[in-house]
């Protein structure tokens, strides 16, 4: 039975966000998503603006395309896809403007802006209560710009998705990450390739405990500086 969380909802917009971009995805693997997802969005469908009701409808739908794409890159890939469709909408909706200089660090137009209001989308959807981005003694501007890799810390505040993500990725060895893929995209505008670390949701116990993902960044095409 789906609980009913009346101190906390999700902004019905991201829940048609989300789903496009699922919809989007599963046709592009050549997936009919109305056989896929047909039960599913009749059970769920009137609960999804309840964190509750989002996470196990969520679950169920990855569940569901694990069963259909069983290589793990395929499966992963597929998140990618959900993540550029949404962010390609965020962009619009937060007036995120790109330069697509990798070393445009904190512009106007820059990466960490970038993540910033991604971020923002997320916490103001209701998708997360909050979020913060770590670059302070860890991102290394001099290893950026010699090296042309580095990392920063996004730490994530009660995403909806977490139980449904933790036995995702328990039973099938992959979770859906949908606010990580979405800023991933954003970092492609960049020509900036990154992820999280060895991330694993298991080893976070507690809804009320800060999601921290250690990413690694590089720059796309980077030739070392010689000196």
């Amino acid at each position: 039975m789906v609980m009913e969380n009346a101190e906390r909802m999700l902004d019905s917009r991201l829940i048609s966000l989300h789903n496009s971009a699922v919809y989007t995805a599963t046709r592009l693997f050549d997936l009919d998503p109305g056989k896929l997802f047909s039960d599913i969005n009749r059970f769920y469908g009137k609960h999804l603006v309840h964190p509750e009701g989002f996470d196990e409808y969520s679950y169920q739908i990855y569940k569901r395309i694990a069963g259909h794409v069983p290589e793990h890159e395929r499966r992963i890939e597929f998140t990618r896809i959900v993540g550029e469709e949404m962010y390609k909408k965020i962009e619009i909706i937060k007036t995120i403007r790109c330069s697509r200089d990798p070393d445009d660090i904190r512009g106007e137009e820059g990466w960490e802006r970038m993540l910033r209001k991604t971020g923002e989308y997320f916490q103001e959807a209701g998708y997360i209560t909050g979020f913060e981005l770590k670059f302070r003694g860890i991102f290394n501007e001099e290893k950026w710009e010699k090296q042309g890799k580095a990392n920063f810390i996004y730490i994530m505040k009660e995403p909806v998705i977490l139980q449904g993500a933790k036995k995702l990725f328990q039973e099938e060895g992959f979770a859906q990450h949908t606010s990580s893929r979405a800023m991933q995209a954003g970092l492609k505008r960049y020509e900036i390739e990154g992820s999280e670390k060895d991330f694993d949701p298991g080893r976070f116990k507690t809804k009320t405990e800060p999601i921290d993902e250690l990413w690694e960044i590089r720059k796309i095409g980077f030739k070392r500086q010689k000196h």
